[in-house]
């Protein structure tokens, strides 16, 4: 059941000193081989009475060094992410032998419909 991975070692005194660099370099990458869902996130959230909970997001880009996602704000990581803004992501790209690991706290934003797909409002 385990894949050796020994065709792309990490040569560390190659990553960019900028982790948003390497992550870009890698993610590139990803979309290069034809990664399947590249933009693929697990995104970790807290339960108010401390149970972990973990689902699939879609990464939509990158604006001022953060890692934007869509979602609708009654789901369950709405709910609780509002309650506790720490989070945690992965990405994980097997075709490459590399993962992304990210830690912080989320920031809500409101999107500008009109302007992102205008086709739907004319």
């Amino acid at each position: 059941m385990r894949r050796e991975y020994s065709n792309a070692p990490l040569d560390e005194t190659a990553l960019a000193p900028n982790p948003l660099h390497q992550f870009d370099t890698w993610f590139k990458q990803a979309l290069e081989v034809s990664a399947m869902e590249p933009n693929a996130m697990h995104l970790g959230t807290v339960s108010r009475d401390g149970r972990p909970s973990l689902r699939v997001v879609l990464l939509k880009g990158i604006e001022n060094d953060k890692f934007v996602f869509y979602t609708n704000l009654k789901s369950g990581k709405a709910k609780e992410l509002a309650n506790n803004k720490a989070c945690a992501a992965t990405f994980y790209w097997p075709e490459l032998a590399r993962q992304v690991r990210i830690e912080g706290d989320v920031l809500l934003i409101f999107i500008n419909l009109r302007k992102c797909l205008p086709a739907i409002f004319q």
